[in-house]
C-alpha cells in the first residue's frame, strides 16, 4: 500500500486529494483519505472562456492552502520544518510562479515531511500556463520532503476516473473493468475514441478534427446567449423542451426554409468508416440558424426558440459520438465502455449511449464516472499515477525531465 498526494492545475481548476492506493493493476483498490478543488469558473465566465494567464495567477494563489487542507483532512499534516537548504532548493523551484511563493515559505517554516510516498501532478494536456504551477509545485515538494514524483497524464485521469463508484456517506467502490474496453473521452478541449487493453495500455482509433465536442457545447450557448460554462445550460434548456415537447411554429420554420415539423442539425462524420469527429460544422450550422432566425423576426430569439435549438444540438452532438462509440465496441469486441471528461456528466448522453448499446443487445458493460469525478479532480489523477508508478518498477521520474505539455498524448 502506498499513499498519494496528487495535484492538477490542467485548467481552471486547482485540485488536490490523498490516496491510499493497493492491489496493483489487476485488483487496484483506492481510499479516499482527502480531497479538495477550487473552481475559477465564476471568475472566467466574464471572458466567455478560461484566459490562461488568469487561471495560472489564480492556481499559485490557493495551491498552497488547498494542500494544507488535503493533509489536514486525512490527518498527515506535520509539525516541524524542513532544513533551510532544502527550503531554499524547494523555492527555487517556484520562481516562475510567484504567487505561489509566499505562502509556500510559510508553510516550509512551520511544517514537516508528511506521511506520503508519492506525488503525483498533471503535466498535459491542458493549458500550459497552467500546468506549470502544479509541476512547479510538484517539484519543490520533491525537493522539499525528498519524496519520488510521477507525471500523468491527464486523460488518462479521465479514464481511470469510472474506478471510483460513490455509495452511502461518500465511501467509493471499485467496479472491476472487463479488457479490452473502448474509451470515449468528452471535453471542452478533447473527443477521442480509444482501445484500452489495459491500465496504461491505450490506442488511439479516432479524435476531433476541429472543435471538441465540449467546446462546441460552450460555442453553441454563446450563441444562444446563455453564459459560461455553457454546457450545462445548454443541456438544461434540451431537457426542458424535450420534456414540453417545445417546437418552433410552423410559420417560423417555413420562414428560415425548414422543411420539416422541427430543426434536425447535420451529424458531421457520423457515416465514415474512421472513428474521427468534426464539430466545427455544427457549431456553424447553428450560427446560420440563429442569424437566419433574427433576420426573418427582426428580434432576439426567446426562450422557447433557444430551447429547442438546444435539443437539436444536443440531439445532433450526442447522435455523433454514441454512434461511433458503439461501433468502435462492435469492431474491437469491447467487453466494457469507458466514459469520461465533463460531457461525462450530460444527462442525455448517459441515458442514451445505456439505451442504445441495450437496444444492439450487447453485454458491454457502459462505465461513467460519478459527477463530481467527470471533471477536472485530482482523484483521477492519484488513480493514474499509482498506475503509472507501477508500470514505472515503483520508481518515480526525474523531477528535471518533468515539463508541462500542452497537446501530451496518451496513446500509441
Amino acid at each position: 500500500m502506498i499513499r498519494i498526494l496528487s495535484i492538477e492545475t490542467s485548467c481552471d481548476e486547482t485540485a488536490l486529494s490523498v490516496i491510499e492506493a493497493d492491489g496493483g493493476t489487476l485488483n487496484p483498490r483506492f481510499t479516499v483519505l482527502g480531497n479538495a478543488l477550487a473552481t475559477q469558473a465564476e471568475m472566467h465566465a466574464q471572458y466567455g472562456g478560461v484566459f490562461p494567464n488568469v487561471a495560472k495567477r489564480e492556481h499559485g494563489k490557493i495551491i498552497t492552502e488547498l494542500m494544507g487542507r488535503v493533509l489536514t483532512e486525512a490527518n498527515i499534516l506535520s509539525t516541524g520544518t524542513i532544513p533551510h537548504d532544502r527550503a531554499q532548493a524547494a523555492l527555487a523551484e517556484l520562481v516562475r510562479e510567484p504567487e505561489a511563493q509566499e505562502n509556500f515559505a510559510y508553510f516550509l517554516e512551520n511544517y514537516g515531511v508528511p506521511n506520503v510516498d508519492l506525488i503525483c501532478v498533471t503535466s498535459g494536456p491542458g493549458l500550459e500556463p497552467a500546468l506549470w504551477v502544479g509541476v512547479s509545485f510538484a517539484k519543490a515538494l520533491a525537493v522539499a520532503w525528498q519524496k519520488p514524483i510521477m507525471p500523468v497524464n491527464h486523460m488518462e485521469g479521465h479514464i481511470v476516473s469510472v474506478l471510483l463508484q460513490s455509495s452511502t456517506n461518500a465511501t467509493y467502490t471499485m467496479p472491476k473493468i472487463a479488457f479490452p474496453a473502448i474509451s470515449l473521452l468528452v471535453s471542452g478541449g478533447h473527443t477521442e475514441i480509444h482501445l484500452v487493453k489495459n491500465w496504461n495500455d491505450y490506442t488511439i482509433l479516432g479524435a476531433t478534427k476541429d472543435d471538441a465536442i465540449g467546446e462546441a457545447f460552450d460555442k453553441t450557448a454563446r450563441l444562444l446567449g446563455l453564459p459560461y460554462p455553457g454546457g450545462p445550460k445548454i443541456s438544461a434548456f434540451a431537457k426542458t423542451a424535450r420534456d414540453n415537447n417545445e417546437k418552433m411554429s410552423a410559420t417560423l420554420l417555413k420562414k428560415i426554409g425548414e422543411p420539416g415539423d422541427d430543426i434536425v442539425f447535420p451529424r458531421p462524420m457520423i457515416a465514415t468508416p474512421d472513428f474521427n469527429f468534426s464539430y466545427s460544422g455544427l457549431k456553424t450550422s447553428v450560427l446560420y440558424l440563429v442569424k437566419k432566425i433574427k433576420e426573418v423576426t427582426d428580434q432576439e430569439l426567446d426562450d422557447v426558440t433557444k430551447r429547442v435549438v438546444a435539443r437539436a444540438f444536443e440531439d445532433a452532438a450526442l447522435d455523433v459520438v454514441i454512434t461511433k462509440t458503439l461501433r468502435a465496441a462492435v469492431e474491437k469486441k469491447a467487453k466494457s465502455i469507458i466514459v469520461g471528461g465533463g460531457v461525462a456528466a450530460n444527462n442525455r448522453l448517459r441515458e442514451q449511449l445505456v439505451a442504445r448499446a441495450k437496444e444492439k443487445n450487447s453485454a458491454t458493460v457502459v462505465l461513467f464516472p460519478e459527477r463530481e469525478l467527470a471533471t477536472d479532480n485530482a482523484l483521477m489523477i492519484a488513480m493514474a499515477g499509482y498506475f503509472s508508478y507501477l508500470r514505472n518498477n515503483k520508481r518515480g521520474i526525474d523531477s528535471q525531465k518533468i515539463v508541462a505539455v500542452g497537446n501530451l498524448k496518451i496513446s500509441k
